[in-house]
């Protein structure tokens, strides 16, 4: 998901208000901005309260209003292109006409706003939340589902190469719009009216399109891989050079590239890897940088991930039978359900992020969860399980030689067999004192088998 820390520390509750005439003034300043002549000042209305203002017709390039709480005002033929309107609540706005090509609306309300013959192109329509303020959990503007567009009027916009992954577009009219080469995926089109919109080469991948009117879209060259639709109303559309995206392995080089880019610049580019289900055994991934990816149910078996950084990021319920993670940082990361029998974290470290932005210690770090994981073998000697979330995971027979243990749940977890030498717990907080554990006998190395 994409964050934006607010630098100023300001309550969402008590944005100021300005008055018409203020707020016109610093349209003036904009304008001799814009212009580049003496005096100017770009507009910054970041976390301001101006629900119902009119600012139909103004140029707003490159204006700042994240976070700002815009309800039901006018926007109509306004110039909005690069604007950064970043978890912004626009919900029931009047935005008809208005130009917002390439604008950051990542996180945005926009519930019941009217947008017909808005331009969208380029636009980032994304997840994001501001976290405002010092506590993450009770300040955080946005969404992290992509923008909300439910009920929107948007029949004729211009929304192409726009990116709309897992935007919330149910029963949204879209009749006639352009969204060629739109990202699409995941995002929830239930009930939407897409009749007659041209929908080329866009990215349905995984998209809920149940209910949807699709009577004479073009749907030429898009992919629909994953959606759910309904095959007779889709059969009244334009399905010519329909494609089907090529297996996982092929395009994943390009994802993880994506996803780099996407990690470099704060999710302002590339795209986060997002992958559910798929073959991808044996892949080269040492040292790659995967902080955050969504890598769920996918088949890692003999995959190489040493010193992979894979911080944040959601392996849950995945096989990584064997898999090689030597030294690789996974701290904050879910293993849940995940099955890494006899995988190899020599030195891995899989235990607590650290979490900027919070003002007390203790709430600041968010760990390692491997709750009901299977490492039965795995060889986690010298590995870092500081605070993890251990709970019901399988350690049978696992090599735990000089790990460290301190601070972990160990509720119900099994040891058995398992070689603790040297591991390192917090006082009665080890396998032989917790009382949800095993019988847990450590064995003498001397006495494992060779392989």
């Amino acid at each position: 998901m994409n964050t934006r820390q607010n630098g100023s520390g300001a309550s969402p509750n008590i944005g100021s208000v300005l008055s018409p005439q203020q707020l016109h003034r610093l349209i003036d300043l904009h304008s001799t901005w814009l212009a580049a002549k003496p005096g100017g000042q770009r507009l910054d209305l970041s976390l301001r309260r101006l629900e119902g203002c009119d600012l139909s017709g103004a140029d707003l390039r490159r204006a700042k209003f994240s976070g700002a709480y815009l309800a039901s005002s006018i926007f109509s033929g306004a110039v909005l292109r690069d604007a950064d309107l970043y978890a912004a609540n626009l919900d029931g706005a009047d935005l008809v006409n208005a130009d917002l090509a390439s604008s950051d609306l990542r996180g945005a309300n926009m519930r019941d706003a009217r947008l017909n013959g808005a331009a969208l192109r380029n636009a980032d329509c994304r997840d994001g939340q501001l976290l405002t303020g010092e506590a993450m959990s009770s300040r955080a503007l946005g969404s992290s589902q992509g923008v909300d567009f439910s009920g929107s009027e948007m029949s004729g916009i211009d929304g192409r190469g726009a990116r709309m992954r897992k935007c919330r577009l149910r029963g949204v009219k879209l009749h006639k719009a352009d969204l060629r080469n739109a990202d699409l995926s995941a995002a929830d089109l239930s009930g939407a009216d897409l009749t007659e919109a041209d929908l080329r080469d866009s990215d349905l991948s995984r998209a809920n399109l149940t209910d949807a009117r699709v009577d004479g879209a073009h749907l030429a060259g898009a992919c629909l891989n994953g959606a759910q639709l309904d095959e007779s109303r889709l059969a009244r559309a334009d399905m010519a050079a329909l494609t089907v995206a090529p297996d996982v392995a092929s395009t994943f080089p390009a994802q993880v590239m994506a996803h780099r880019m996407w990690m470099q610049s704060s999710g302002r580019d590339g795209m986060r890897l997002e992958l559910y289900g798929g073959d991808l055994r044996d892949v080269d991934l040492n040292d790659a940088l995967l902080c955050a990816a969504i890598l769920r149910r996918v088949d890692l078996s003999g995959a190489q991930l040493a010193r992979a950084h894979l911080q944040m990021a959601d392996l849950s319920e995945s096989l990584l039978i064997g898999a090689h993670l030597e030294e690789a940082v996974l701290n904050g990361a879910s293993l849940l359900r995940a099955d890494l029998r006899k995988a190899v974290l020599r030195r891995a470290s899989l235990g607590r992020l650290q979490i900027s932005g919070r003002s007390n210690p203790a709430s600041s770090a968010w760990p390692a969860n491997l709750v009901a994981a299977n490492l039965a073998g795995a060889d986690l000697s010298g590995a870092n399980l500081r605070g993890a979330n251990l709970s019901h995971a399988d350690f049978t027979g696992a090599l735990l030689r000089s790990a460290v243990l301190l601070e972990a749940k160990t509720y119900k977890t099994c040891f058995d067999r398992s070689d603790l030498t040297a591991a390192k717990w917090s006082p009665g907080c080890g396998p032989d004192h917790h009382p949800g554990a095993r019988s847990l006998p450590r064995i003498n190395p001397a006495d494992r088998p060779s392989s």
